[in-house]
């Protein structure tokens, strides 16, 4: 063994994806159904494999055991699936002899409207990369399984088992900036199977484990199933119920992209890491005026506002109203927790149950039984300028803000409203926070959807990204091509970019929401460096004031951050 990863490592050709595969290639630990005894006595040895795999280069490093739980002919509960959980991202379930399905490795998070399609895209043509639902949507950027953010449909007792840290959390440190995912999940199984062992706590314990093993069924569906092996020469495992079928989960990751999850609820992450410890984050942002405004867009090209002609106010109708904000609401429905031009409509309603979601809230909160479904009148796609600022005010105009110097305690100069599904997405410093409260800064990258124009800008983003797993170099400029507005993505794939265009926003709208976003901002920049954040978006430096240059504790870089000057 020694001397082939010896033979390994000289024949490395940076750049050579075939080989780099070769390199990086798992052993598998299969844990069979139902044998607790099975799991202890083949412990993952990872002592000397680490040594082995802490220099990096550009092409990959070896990947680290991979535990693959074993449920083939077995029930759910006997196979226990909350033990998936115990291994976190990357661990694989086998269904049957040629169906693996693996956890993600990594979660592209959001931001909405920041380019997580595109990326979503090109991350799932490289070579050791699988999306989730890979077979039907491998040349889009589209689809998404909005686990944890709409799972479990009661949450109630949910919440209760994902309780918030004591009040003094300790914080995550960044000494190993330049981790890989490999060694993530090397350290990730060790420390597993030793907390496999040791006892937990006696009152939560048989529900946590009810809910994680009904999680990984509803998660690990035949959307995370692993294709067959696209290396020629697979690992093969000396244990005999490993077939050749399996050869894909030496070498291949999944990875899943929903923007909801950047903003969704404290208690969610906590769940997301209860079952994906050890996980890689990608973060797309992109400039918060921007953002709300496409956002705005999407709800009016997927037919959600309407407009009330008995005193021309906008409306949007959202397709869940989940307890998902700081209002800590236990139900779904609660009018009370949302906006008065916000309301809720099942996903999958028809247009007349969303117009009649509107009348019926607006008879109810206004006490106006002269309203009919006439008076509710669909807002086609694309939606103009006025529309959109007059959703966000108390006022059909907006008067233009107030002359105003770069500050760090803004003060919105005109009264926008807190809609939960526009303003309060586009928060970005207080949802990063929220995830970094539970996930180490090194496993979260943060990229900006600004970065992402033209075909050099989106290569060097993925280059980033792919640096940050640690996964083998893949040259995705044989794979480039032009949507009919010019811009670059996929040979074969389907571009948002390339939909029909809508008017830029009225300047004094957009100098508004700048205004109420510059607190965020501030925090932003301490967050991730101003100077980053500025390099990004050129537009920070007249809102928000640079650092001092004495500052006495700079933050910590995030991976594939500058350290701020």
């Amino acid at each position: 063994l020694l001397l082939k990863l010896l033979l390994l490592l000289l024949l490395q050709v940076p750049g050579n994806v075939a080989a780099a595969q070769a390199q990086t290639q798992a052993d598998l630990v299969v844990v069979a159904c139902g044998n607790d005894t099975a799991l202890v006595a083949r412990p993952v040895d990872v002592s000397s494999s680490s040594t082995s795999s802490t220099s990096t280069s550009s092409s990959g490093i070896l990947l680290p055991v991979r535990p693959v739980l074993d449920v083939q002919g077995c029930s759910h509960t006997a196979a226990r699936l909350h033990r998936l959980a115990t291994f976190g991202a990357g661990a694989c379930m086998a269904m049957a002899a040629d169906d693996v399905r693996c956890l993600p490795s990594f979660l592209i998070i959001g931001a909405m409207k920041g380019g997580t399609a595109e990326l979503q895209l090109w991350l799932a043509q490289h070579p050791s990369l699988v999306r989730w639902n890979s077979r039907q949507l491998q040349m889009t950027g589209t689809g998404e399984p909005h686990l944890f953010d709409t799972w479990p449909h009661s949450t109630a007792r949910a919440r209760a088992l994902f309780p918030p840290p004591p009040s003094t959390p300790q914080e995550h440190t960044a000494d190993d900036l330049g981790e890989s995912l490999s060694n993530s999940v090397k350290r990730r199984n060790a420390d597993a199977l030793q907390k496999e062992s040791q006892p937990q706590t006696q009152h939560t314990t048989a529900e946590m484990e009810t809910l994680l093993s009904a999680l990984v069924k509803t998660y690990l569906t035949d959307a995370f199933r692993l294709p067959p092996s696209r290396s020629s020469n697979a690992n093969t495992n000396t244990n005999t119920n490993i077939k050749n079928s399996f050869s894909s989960a030496h070498t291949l990751y999944t990875f899943e992209k929903t923007p909801a999850y950047l903003s969704m609820s404290p208690w969610r992450i906590r769940m997301a890491h209860q079952l994906l410890h050890g996980a890689k984050l990608v973060a797309t942002l992109r400039w918060p005026a921007a953002q709300v405004y496409s956002h705005f867009q999407h709800q009016c090209i997927n037919r959600r506002l309407f407009r009330n002609t008995a005193d021309n106010s906008i409306h949007l109708v959202i397709w869940a109203c989940r307890p998902d904000t700081d209002t800590g609401a236990d139900t779904d429905t609660d009018a009370t927790m949302r906006p008065p031009n916000t309301h809720c409509a099942p996903r999958s309603a028809r247009l007349e149950e969303r117009r009649a979601a509107v009348l019926r809230d607006l008879q109810r909160n206004n006490n106006n039984t002269n309203l009919t479904l006439d008076n509710i009148v669909l807002l086609n796609f694309p939606c103009s300028p006025a529309d959109f600022h007059q959703l966000l005010t108390d006022e059909n105009t907006l008067p233009p803000p107030q002359p105003q110097q770069p500050h760090d305690t803004p003060v919105m100069p005109v009264p926008v409203r807190e809609a939960g599904e526009l303003l309060r997405k586009a928060a970005f410093a207080r949802h990063l926070r929220n995830w970094l409260a539970v996930f180490p800064r090194r496993d979260l990258l943060v990229v900006f959807q600004e970065e992402m124009h033209g075909a050099a800008g989106m290569m060097q983003v993925v280059d980033r990204i792919q640096a940050f797993l640690g996964l083998p170099h893949f040259d995705y400029a044989p794979l480039l091509a032009k949507t009919s507005s010019g811009t670059a993505t996929i040979l074969g794939g389907f571009s948002k970019s390339s939909t029909q265009p809508y008017e830029p926003m009225h300047p004094r709208t957009e100098a508004s929401l700048n205004a109420h976003f510059a607190h965020d901002l501030r925090q932003l920049a301490d967050l991730l460096g101003y100077d980053r954040v500025a390099a990004a978006w050129p537009k920070l430096k007249s809102l928000v004031l640079p650092p001092p240059a004495n500052r006495a504790n700079p933050p910590d870089p995030l991976p594939g951050q500058p350290q701020e000057q």
